[in-house]
C-alpha cells in the first residue's frame, strides 16, 4: 500500500510540476513582452513630444499676423523696409525651441539665400517633400528621411514637417514653412534608453515601413522588411508578432502615422527558461523526498485505522464510537463545502465591484487625457503673449484659467447639470476672447426643462474648441459663431454644436465616423475622447454624430435624460 500511494502521489506531483513549469514559462514570456511594450510606450511618448513641438511651431507661425504680413507683402520695397521685415520675423523664430525652422518666400528678397533659414520657393522645390506639401492644401506633410545638404550637419539624415501658405481667396502658393528634424541625432538619444532585451534592435518607421531612425544610422531610409528577421513583419498589425528567431513588438505614434518597433530575440527567453528549469529540478528532488516521508507516515496511520475498521466490522458493538467518528468527518467535509460556497458568493461580489471600479477608472483616465491637452494649448498661448509683452492679457488669462479649472473640479463629480456645464463653457470662451477678441462668438439656446438635466463634465469644451481651431480659424477672415443648443425628448437629451467654419473635409469626416481610426486625425482627438467617455458612462446606445452643413458643420450629442436623484 505504501508503494502504491507513493506512485499515485508521485504521478500527481509530477503532472503538477510539468503544468506549473509550462505556465511559469508562459508567464515569464508574457512579462518580458509586457515590460518591453511598456518601454516602447514610454519611448513613443517622448518621440511624440518632439513631433508635437514641430507641429506647434507650424501652427503658430501659420497664424502669426506679423509673419503673414511679411509673407504677403509685394516686392519693390526698399532695402531698409525689407531688413526691418526680416528682423521682426527673426525675433519670432528666435523665441522658438526648435532652431531648424525655414520660410520659403514666393519672390526673391535681399535676405533670401539657398541653404539658409530664409529662401525662395524655387529653393524649396529642390527638396523631396516640396510637391507633396503643395498638394496637401495647407495640411502638415511629413517627409520621408533624406540627406541634409546644407549647414552644420552635412549628410545627416533628417525628416521635415512642412506646410503651405496659400494666397487669400486663391489656390496660388504664397510661401512654405518647414521644420527640419535631424532624426539620427534627436531620436537616437531616446532609442538608447531601452531595456537590455531590445537594445540595439529598435527602430522608428513611417507608415510605409521606411526607417526614420535607428541605433545603426546606416539603416535609415531602408524598408524595415529588408532587415534580417523582419521580412514577414507587418507593422500595421501592432502588438507582438512571433518570427522564427524573435518576438517583434510595435507601438504606434499617431499623427504622423509612425511606429516604434523593437525586437526581442527568442534566446533571451531560453536563457531565463533554463534558469527556471534548473530551479524546478532542485525543487522536485526535495519535494519527492518529503513526499516519500509523508506517504510513509500517512500510510502507517491509515493502515492502523483500516485494521481497526475491520475489527469493528467483526464486532459492531465495539465499533460504535469509531463509526460515530467517521460520521463527524463527513460533517466536517460538508462544513468545508458550505464555507467554500460562501467564499464563492463573496468573490462574485468582489468581482462585480472591481468591474465597477474599472469602469470608473476608465472614465477618469479619459477625463485626465483632456486636461493636459487643453492646459498645453493655454500655457502655449500665454507663453506667446508673454513674449509679446502683453502683460495685462497674461494676468487675465491666468485668472480665467484658474477659474476654468476650479469649475472643472466640480467637487469630484463626474456629472454636472446643464447650467453648470454652460458656465464652464462660458469660462472657456472668456479665455478665447483674450486671443481672438469678439471675432468668435458663442450662442447658447436652451429649453427651460433641460436646466437640471445631467451631462458629463467638460463634455462641450473639446467640441467647441475643435469648431474654433479647425473650422472658424481655417477661414480667411477668421471670424464666426459657435451655437450650442439643448433640447430633450421623453427619454433623450439632444445637444448640437454648430459652427459656420470651413466644415469637415470628406476624408476626415469619414475617419471621424470610423471609431477605429478617429485618433489619426488632428480634430479626432477631442471628438474620440468625448465619444469614449459617453459610451463608458452611459453605454453603447449613446454617443456623437458628425456632419457638414452648407456653411460649417454640426456635431450631435445623444444622451439619456437623467437627474441627480436617478444617478
Amino acid at each position: 500500500m505504501l508503494i502504491m500511494a507513493f506512485i499515485v502521489n508521485l504521478a500527481a506531483i509530477s503532472s503538477f510540476i510539468a503544468v506549473y513549469y509550462y505556465q511559469a514559462t508562459g508567464i515569464l514570456r508574457d512579462e518580458i513582452i509586457a515590460n518591453n511594450q511598456g518601454v516602447l510606450l514610454s519611448l513613443s511618448r517622448e518621440v511624440k513630444d518632439d513631433l508635437n513641438e514641430a507641429v506647434s511651431v507650424l501652427y503658430w507661425i501659420r497664424y502669426d499676423r506679423t509673419v503673414l504680413d511679411v509673407i504677403r507683402r509685394d516686392g519693390g520695397r526698399s532695402m531698409e523696409e525689407e531688413l526691418a521685415d526680416i528682423g521682426r520675423v527673426r525675433n519670432i523664430l528666435t523665441n522658438l525651441t526648435l532652431r531648424q525652422v525655414n520660410i520659403y518666400f514666393k519672390q526673391d528678397r535681399i535676405y533670401t539665400k539657398e541653404g539658409s533659414r530664409f529662401a525662395t520657393l524655387a529653393d524649396a522645390a529642390k527638396f523631396p517633400w516640396y510637391q507633396n506639401t503643395r498638394l496637401s492644401e495647407g495640411d502638415i506633410y511629413w517627409s520621408k528621411p533624406y540627406k541634409n545638404e546644407y549647414g552644420q550637419y552635412l549628410n545627416v539624415a533628417l525628416v521635415s514637417a512642412a506646410r503651405a501658405i496659400m494666397e487669400p481667396d486663391s489656390e496660388n502658393l504664397q510661401a512654405v514653412i518647414s521644420v527640419d528634424i535631424y532624426t539620427s541625432i534627436l531620436f537616437k538619444r531616446i532609442l538608447m534608453q531601452t531595456s537590455e532585451d531590445i537594445r540595439g534592435q529598435i527602430f522608428i518607421i513611417n507608415e510605409e515601413g521606411i526607417i526614420i531612425s535607428a541605433i545603426d544610422s546606416s539603416t535609415v531610409g531602408e524598408n524595415i522588411n529588408n532587415i534580417p528577421d523582419f521580412s514577414s513583419y507587418k507593422y500595421t498589425a501592432g502588438g507582438a508578432q512571433f518570427t522564427p528567431l524573435s518576438v517583434i513588438l510595435t507601438q504606434k505614434i499617431s499623427d504622423p502615422d509612425w511606429y516604434i518597433v523593437g525586437r526581442v530575440p527568442l534566446n533571451n527567453f531560453a536563457k531565463k527558461n533554463s534558469e527556471i528549469y534548473r530551479k524546478f529540478i532542485i525543487s522536485a528532488v526535495v519535494l519527492f523526498g518529503l513526499l516519500f516521508l509523508f506517504n510513509a507516515l500517512i500510510s502507517t496511520r491509515f493502515s492502523r485505522r483500516l485494521h481497526k475498521l475491520l475489527d469493528t466490522i467483526q464486532d459492531p458493538v465495539e465499533g460504535i464510537d469509531d463509526w460515530e467518528k467517521s460520521r463527524d468527518e463527513i460533517m466536517v467535509l460538508g462544513r468545508k463545502y458550505e464555507v467554500m460556497e460562501n467564499r464563492n458568493r463573496r468573490m462574485a461580489g468582489e468581482i462585480y465591484n472591481i468591474s465597477l471600479q474599472r469602469k470608473e477608472a476608465q472614465l477618469s483616465a479619459l477625463q485626465a487625457q483632456l486636461n493636459p491637452h487643453f492646459l498645453y494649448n493655454q500655457l502655449d498661448a500665454i507663453n506667446w503673449m508673454a513674449h509679446a509683452n502683453r502683460t495685462g492679457d497674461v494676468v487675465e488669462a491666468v485668472r480665467l484659467l484658474s477659474k476654468f479649472y476650479r469649475q472643472a473640479l466640480s467637487k469630484g463629480k463626474d456629472v454636472v447639470t446643464v447650467d453648470e456645464e454652460i458656465k464652464h463653457l462660458q469660462s472657456f470662451m472668456d479665455l478665447q476672447r483674450i486671443h481672438y477678441g469678439d471675432d468668435i462668438k458663442l450662442v447658447i439656446k436652451k429649453a427651460d426643462e433641460v436646466a437640471d438635466c445631467l451631462v458629463l463634465k467638460m463634455l462641450l469644451q473639446p467640441l467647441v474648441e475643435n469648431s474654433i481651431m479647425h473650422g472658424i480659424l481655417e477661414k480667411d477672415e477668421q471670424t464666426g459663431t459657435v451655437t450650442v443648443e439643448f433640447r430633450r425628448s421623453e427619454k433623450q437629451l439632444i445637444i448640437t454644436v454648430i459652427d459656420d467654419g470651413t466644415g469637415i473635409p470628406p476624408a476626415v469626416l469619414k475617419r471621424l465616423r470610423d471609431s477605429e481610426t478617429a485618433s489619426s486625425t488632428k480634430s479626432g482627438y477631442g471628438y474620440r475622447n468625448v465619444e469614449h467617455r459617453i459610451k463608458a458612462y452611459f453605454g453603447e446606445a449613446y454617443g456623437l454624430a458628425a456632419d457638414n452643413l452648407a456653411d460649417g458643420c454640426i456635431i450631435t450629442i445623444n444622451l439619456p435624460v437623467l437627474f441627480s436623484r436617478s444617478v
